[in-house]
């Protein structure tokens, strides 16, 4: 069976009710520029994607273009519940509701790694290694109340949301680690990281990194939260690091060997 995919504008209808169901507790600031940034970080993550594998062939055995696009119209979507960690309740939500929405379709074992694929991709996005306390987490985590809160209409804590992704998503025995949970090693990984920062912009990379910080800095805006631009300044040289490396691999061919090599680079974690 092949696999077949959501349409766009179901998904859309998706994302509109998890938006509208958000006004009873108002976590989105502003619903309009928040629909906007998920729909183009989606496209130009499928951008970015075919570019990539049309410029590095050996890589489209990893790198799907259409589920890559879906994970970037998603990768936010849990900030419809809460800010904080949102790409973990994000995450639970695809696993747990994507396949009611047809998210993804096929047989049970496809639809099965094709949530898995785009929930893998939604954790380690932008600064959530650093806001769950790096290798001190769960002790060292930035937003503890939420952590280990009840999201509103739920009956599971964060953390149990988290701990759950870590089985759930691991190939192996044991549950991920918590850098190979919220560390974007893998290409699909990257490519999201880099749209998140380009989608819906025209700004460098550093410039909306220095955008969010000013934005999360200033204590007369809606968005001021200290927390955010401590984690934003000290995962700063990784996404730069990110970004650069997927404008490279967009125009540039790269023997497979060197690819493993310069995806997992010394020095990668700040």
């Amino acid at each position: 069976m092949t696999l077949t995919y959501i349409d766009p504008n179901k998904l859309y209808d998706f994302i509109l009710t998890k938006l509208r169901n958000d006004t009873k507790y108002g976590k989105i600031i502003n619903p309009e520029g928040f629909i906007k940034h998920l729909l183009a970080t989606g496209e130009k993550a499928r951008e970015a994607a075919e570019d990539i594998v049309e410029t590095n062939p050996f890589l489209d055995s990893v790198i799907n273009p259409d589920l890559i696009e879906r994970a970037g119209k998603l990768h936010d979507l849990g900030k419809t519940q809460q800010v904080e960690f949102h790409e973990v309740v994000g995450a639970d939500m695809v696993l747990k509701e994507g396949r009611a929405i047809g998210l993804v379709n096929g047989s049970e074992e496809e639809i099965k790694k094709g949530l898995e694929y785009i929930a893998d991709m939604m954790i380690p996005d932008f600064s959530i290694y650093e806001e769950l306390g790096r290798e001190r987490y769960p002790e060292g985590a930035l937003y503890p109340k939420q952590l280990y809160g009840v999201l509103p209409g739920d009956s599971e804590r964060v953390i149990d949301k988290f701990e759950y992704l870590r089985r759930e998503l691991s190939k192996k025995e044991d549950p991920l680690t918590i850098k190979e949970m919220c560390l974007p090693y893998t290409p699909q990984e990257m490519i999201l990281t880099w749209a998140d920062m380009v989608g819906g912009n025209f700004y460098t990379v550093d410039e909306r990194i220095q955008d969010i910080i000013d934005r999360y800095g200033d204590e007369e805006s809606d968005y001021f939260n200290p927390m955010k631009v401590k984690a934003t300044k000290m995962a700063r040289g990784r996404i730069v690091y990110i970004c650069d490396l997927v404008d490279y691999l967009r125009e540039t061919s790269m023997m497979p060997y060197d690819a493993r090599i310069n995806m997992n680079p010394q020095g990668f974690e700040p």
